[in-house]
């Protein structure tokens, strides 16, 4: 009976820790708000929400995408500019360090993106 209540506890208390573990994998950090510029100086973004950046660059102008925030280095975006373009929402890795943040194009095209690992510095 005594190692019964003592195998018991022991899952508990591994229970919660790996529970804690999980919760804290998970929670997507916020990014700050502001203007981001690629180092390459070919695109900016200007984070104008929590779900909301316009995009500029030498072709396109202050176009307005969504994004949301999924995990801590997984990022949806998608475009909602004033070309009226029905396109679905991407998924993208992402990290965030201090002010850089690295986004990851290579594996889904994202319209108005580069196909390619973009970094960005905040202004």
């Amino acid at each position: 009976m005594v190692k019964s209540i003592g195998f018991v506890a022991f899952s508990l208390v591994v229970l919660l820790v790996l529970t804690n573990c999980s919760k804290e994998n998970s929670d997507p950090s916020q990014i700050e708000l502001g203007v981001w510029i690629s180092t390459d100086k070919k695109d900016t973004l200007e984070l104008i929400s929590q779900t909301n950046f316009n995009k500029s660059n030498p072709l396109l102008q202050d176009e307005n995408y969504d994004y949301k925030l999924l995990s801590k280095d997984s990022i949806r975006i998608g475009y909602r500019g004033r070309l009226f373009i029905d396109i679905e929402p991407t998924h993208h890795k992402y990290m965030l360090a201090g002010n850089e943040m690295t986004i990851d194009f290579t594996n889904t095209f994202c319209f108005g993106f580069d196909e390619k690992v973009i970094t960005y510095i905040q202004e």
